[in-house]
């Protein structure tokens, strides 16, 4: 079984990081009262609690951006083992089946995760307005873990303010949902989502 754990945050490297995460524990953790999956009333945007480490749990994973606030979490895709956690994403850029399960969490440090549903019309607007077309590599897996970047974190955490401000939320989430897109478009794993633009046309 071949293993892609997610590298160790570095703080020396991504400055700031730290104390954005934090922030983000924070609101998370208020977002959250109890375990389980919290639609928020920002459209795509999910936030989940897990109190103990889970069983292995079959399921459907649907292309989404999945960032780990606090604990860490597995998700096994036939021999390929993905580990995310804290400054580390999840991109899933095909709807595809998996095996997945929370691997450190505990009542005082709950595992908190933000799952962001990929656009793929806004991927595809993104890639004309700036002129990334090329052509992806072949869709041989559809997960993948990258580092977070303190341009990403920062977005996402702008978005989750968001959910305390309701009044501001229904003019700002879209505008920062698309920056996150385009931070991700721009990233390591830009390709990956070039693929979902193919594959949705």
């Amino acid at each position: 079984m071949h293993a892609a754990v997610a590298p160790n945050p570095v703080s020396a490297e991504l400055p700031n990081l730290d104390q954005q995460q934090a922030e983000l524990a924070g609101l998370v953790a208020r977002l959250t009262p109890r375990e389980g999956i919290h639609p928020s009333a920002i459209q795509g945007f999910t936030v989940i609690r897990a109190d103990t480490p889970s069983q292995p749990m079959p399921g459907v994973y649907d292309p989404s951006l999945c960032i780990v606030v606090q604990g860490r979490k597995r998700a096994m895709v036939g021999d390929e083992v993905y580990v995310y956690d804290p400054l580390n994403y999840l991109t899933v850029s095909v709807t595809l089946p998996a095996v997945g399960h929370v691997i450190e969490a505990t009542a005082d440090h709950p595992y908190l995760c933000l799952r962001i549903e990929l656009d793929a019309r806004l991927i595809g607007e993104l890639m004309l307005q700036v002129g990334r077309n090329g052509v992806p590599p072949s869709t041989d897996r559809g997960l993948f873990v990258a580092r977070t970047s303190p341009q990403l974190l920062d977005a996402v955490l702008r978005l989750t303010r968001l959910l305390e401000q309701p009044r501001d939320a229904a003019i700002l989430a879209p505008l920062v949902m698309r920056e996150i897109h385009d931070r991700v478009l721009t990233g390591e794993l830009g390709h990956r989502l070039r693929e979902l633009c193919i594959v949705d046309s």
